[in-house]
């Protein structure tokens, strides 16, 4: 609270005042700093009241400040990486304008190639800096990704159709667990492997558009984080954030531990309460009163219970949740032997297919060989004609010689 000084337009306030309008507050501790007309509110670096100072804003030797949570946060964070002071447990229930703009720069920065992150992170933080030196030192601070999560922001940046229909599908096999329908739960792990199998393919193909090739190591990476996707909320905001870290697991059972995978998590947008089983039976409880027969009036509660963060749902019992991850584990059995018998019937024609291509293999040497021997035989047949052929040029030389020989004799004689 801010009370200017003694002006033509103000009048200012006494202790005894200035104690009596913070009470009207609702403040319980206070602490008064005696300013007079030079005191002075500044909100995002703008002066917002009128001081008795005609130049404006005066410097002063005390102030008050106060700083969003998540700027604190990262302050700690900051000093506890230096050694200096233990970080900060609980991250901020809501994200706070730093934490939009932190957010912002880092998925930029995760949506490039992966080899170019170390150098564009100097750039980005360097920039920051310019304007905010705790939002460059936070900047400064994003991790690298794995190479699988990696693989999963791009899919996120350029596919976010297929992380969509995962996300999807993960809420139907949540509700028909919740349900503890075993049919729907064996055919949405069916469409789930699916589904799955095509996503990795997609994530490849991403990856290979952005010139990197990923090992069948990450692909399963890959694959056992839109796992998780479907099997948890969280996860699947982490996932679709594209700002993953490292890889996620799930087993259905248990919530994905995504403590340290996403970067910026205050960013992300709350998870919804997971759905629960209908109760069986209603039981009907009869309201309690006191001897008097009159209910005990509810004693008022301090004003900040109305931003307290709802509790958490309970958890489904244990015993449904074995059940239907028993129903989805039989599903998974029984497309496991209906793909071996698959898998069995394929190798049993790909044996076929190879005694047969030895036999026709065989015949092709065979008749290889035949060809070959032909072919010799023809070649010494070639060398011996052309060898008679030159030895019946030379004798046809020598004739012609003796010929004319012969004619110039005559001619000699004749004469």
């Amino acid at each position: 609270m801010t009370a200017e000084g003694r002006q033509t337009a103000s009048l200012g306030l006494s202790i005894k005042e200035a104690a009596d309008v913070a009470t009207s507050l609702g403040m319980g501790e206070a602490i008064n700093l005696d300013g007079g007309g030079s005191t002075t509110m500044a909100v995002g670096g703008q002066v917002v009241n009128n001081s008795s100072d005609a130049s404006g804003e005066r410097p002063v030797g005390d102030a008050i400040l106060v700083l969003p949570a998540a700027r604190t946060e990262r302050r700690q964070r900051a000093r506890s990486a230096a050694g200096r002071e233990p970080a900060a447990v609980a991250a901020p229930k809501m994200a706070c304008m730093e934490d939009v703009a932190l957010a912002g720069i880092a998925s930029g920065l995760y949506a490039k190639p992966l080899e170019d992150f170390v150098a564009a992170r100097a750039v980005a933080a360097k920039e920051a800096a310019g304007s905010d030196k705790e939002l460059g030192a936070a900047v400064r601070a994003l991790p690298k990704p794995s190479a699988a999560a990696w693989t999963v922001n791009m899919l996120a940046l350029h596919q976010p159709g297929v992380l969509a229909e995962l996300a999807a599908l993960g809420g139907r096999m949540r509700e028909a667990q919740s349900s503890l329908d075993a049919g729907a739960l064996r055919e949405l792990g069916r469409e789930r492997r699916t589904l799955l199998a095509a996503a990795v393919e997609a994530a490849r193909a991403v990856a290979r558009e952005q010139g990197r090739g990923i090992s069948d190591a990450v692909a399963g990476d890959v694959e056992e984080t839109l796992r998780a996707l479907t099997a948890d909320e969280g996860a699947a905001a982490a996932v679709r954030s594209g700002r993953l870290l490292k890889a996620l697991s799930a087993d259905g059972m248990n919530t994905a531990d995504v403590e340290g995978a996403v970067a910026v998590p205050s960013a992300l947008p709350p998870a919804a309460p997971v759905p629960r089983p209908a109760p069986s039976a209603t039981v009907s409880r009869k309201p309690r009163t006191t001897t008097a027969g009159t209910a005990r009036a509810t004693p008022d509660r301090p004003r900040l219970e109305a931003v307290r963060q709802a509790p958490r749902p309970a958890s489904p019992p244990a015993l449904e949740k074995a059940k239907a991850a028993l129903a989805e584990a039989q599903a998974a059995e029984a497309e496991a032997a209906r793909a071996a018998r698959e898998l069995q019937d394929q190798a049993d024609q790909a044996r076929t297919g190879i005694t047969e291509l030895v036999q026709e293999a065989a015949e092709l040497r065979a008749r290889l060989k035949g060809v070959e021997e032909r072919l010799e035989r023809s070649r010494k047949a070639l060398a011996a004609t052309t060898a008679e052929a030159k030895q019946a040029a030379r004798a046809a030389d020598r004739a012609e010689r003796t010929a004319m020989l012969a004619q110039e004799r005559v001619l000699r004689l004749g004469n």
